[in-house]
């Protein structure tokens, strides 16, 4: 009857690593998947850059399948004040670019974020 409530004990033990598991290995996979989008869309806005095609403001959507379950925003503004004499030459010359990568995990938005800046063209 021990080696039962033993074994019963040891068993509830696994099966909750096992559940713990499946569930880091999942959220591994959904942030992998986010950083493969989010460098997409920096390729995209590294070739909007390019083709002078990229403009201020905010858009966003979602990715098509099989990743509608990510969606994605870019915001370009200008560049911010706070870096004394540079700041009005830095200002014509520089955008600052934040692009986002965001999903349901668990009942949470989870997202991942890039900033950086980009010259204007």
């Amino acid at each position: 009857m021990v080696a039962v409530v033993v074994t019963a004990i040891g068993m509830v033990v696994v099966l909750s690593a096992l559940r713990q598991c499946i569930l880091v290995m999942t959220a591994s996979e959904k942030q992998i998947t986010a950083n493969e989008l989010l460098n997409r869309k920096l390729w995209e806005s590294t070739q909007m850059v390019r083709n002078s095609s990229l403009k201020e403001g905010e858009t966003s959507g979602h990715f098509d399948a099989p990743y509608e379950d990510y969606n994605w925003t870019r915001a370009v503004i200008e560049f911010p004040e706070g870096f004394e004499n540079e700041s009005a030459t830095l200002k014509s010359r520089l955008w600052k670019e934040t692009l986002t990568v965001a999903w349901q995990a668990r009942g949470d938005v989870r997202d991942i974020t890039l900033t950086r800046y980009v010259p204007r063209k």
